[in-house]
């Protein structure tokens, strides 16, 4: 099975993390090609194993029972807008809806509000409050003392377990990496060389 890399269109890729890749330009005959090649694996595998195994098996439905091929590229939209400041760190105006939509690694989707429906605003050090982020602080206990607490209906209970993991909302504040700062100064400076050890 052939593998596609960023090589096969390297200077229309903007971003790129585990799951994730984004591109200008159209590429739709790789990645169909790159499907089909998935596919006939999935064949293969049914027809070596044609009583363990079903072409289903490699297409799990979602929610709205829409079928998604394992192990398949799929597109997920278009954009007229992106800005990213690192992996899992990005916002992009759908051309779909017209709407601003973040990706942030631990903050709620409905925090892309926050924008002013401004692509601008999606900058370093940008917060949102706790009540906003929808994230949340975990802190762990290994030697909790017993607790006693009132459940809704006023009865009370008392836990005696020595662990315990607290969830508080919590505010989170956009930054960058030292390493993607550096790519970053990297391709500002006309690539001179600006990494250090």
């Amino acid at each position: 099975m052939r593998i596609f890399s960023s090589h096969d269109f390297d200077r229309d890729v903007i971003y790129m993390d585990t799951d994730s890749l984004k591109y200008s330009g159209n590429y739709d005959n790789l990645f169909d090609e790159y499907n089909k090649t998935v596919y006939n694996k999935y064949v293969e595998m049914c027809e070596r194993f044609p009583n363990d195994l079903t072409i289903d098996m490699f297409m799990p439905e979602d929610i709205k029972g829409i079928k998604h091929p394992i192990g398949y590229y799929e597109l997920d939209g278009k954009y007229s807008e992106f800005k990213t400041l690192g992996s899992k760190k990005y916002c992009y105006r759908s051309i779909e809806d017209g709407k601003l939509h973040i990706t942030v690694s631990g903050v709620s989707k409905k925090a892309a509000y926050a924008l002013n429906d401004d692509i601008n605003n999606f900058n370093l050090n940008m917060k949102w409050g706790y009540l906003d982020s929808g994230k949340l602080s975990v802190t762990y206990k290994t030697n909790q003392e017993p607790i006693t607490f009132k459940d809704i209906d006023g009865n009370y209970y008392t836990t005696k377990n020595k662990y315990a993991v607290v969830l508080q909302p919590t505010s989170y504040t956009l930054g960058i990496t030292p390493v993607y700062e550096a790519l970053i100064e990297y391709y500002r400076r006309g690539k001179e060389r600006v990494f250090t050890k």
